[in-house]
């Protein structure tokens, strides 16, 4: 899986209450970030974010008809830009791809249930609904 630097930091951010030890980790985590690019340019690996981005969207585009999306401005590990722009690639895309989404403005990562149990309930009984109908 490929996570983002901005939401690695931001999730260590947020995990690390003591000041000082969430500097280092922070610290620990960009060099690491650096170091894996630099070996990989000077090495010829794959660039990992893209090739993420290019298996979801080659993936997803082929296999699954149907999408829902669930998420969040406010989530710090899942970048909503992102998925904006994935939602908007499945629409536009003319594949057939059923696409259902929710963006919540201020719930964190997996936890819109909790603050949003009605408007999430409504997602899942709206895709439900859906596959019944195309079954």
């Amino acid at each position: 899986a490929y996570l983002h630097i901005k939401s690695g930091l931001a999730g260590i951010g947020r995990g690390v209450n003591m000041a000082l030890v969430r500097w280092v980790l922070q610290g620990l985590f960009l060099i690491y970030v650096s170091l894996n690019a630099t070996f990989a340019l000077v090495l010829g690996f794959s660039n990992r974010p893209k090739e993420h981005w290019d298996h979801v969207h080659h993936q997803s585009m082929t296999f699954w008809k149907r999408q829902a999306f669930i998420y969040s401005v406010f989530d710090t590990i899942t970048d909503s830009k992102k998925i904006d722009e994935l939602i908007q690639e499945r629409k536009q895309s003319g594949a057939g791809i059923m696409t259902i989404s929710k963006r919540f403005e201020d719930s964190e990562h997996v936890l819109h249930y909790r603050k949003y149990p009605k408007e999430y309930l409504a997602v899942i009984d709206q895709v439900l609904n859906d596959v019944v109908k195309s079954s």
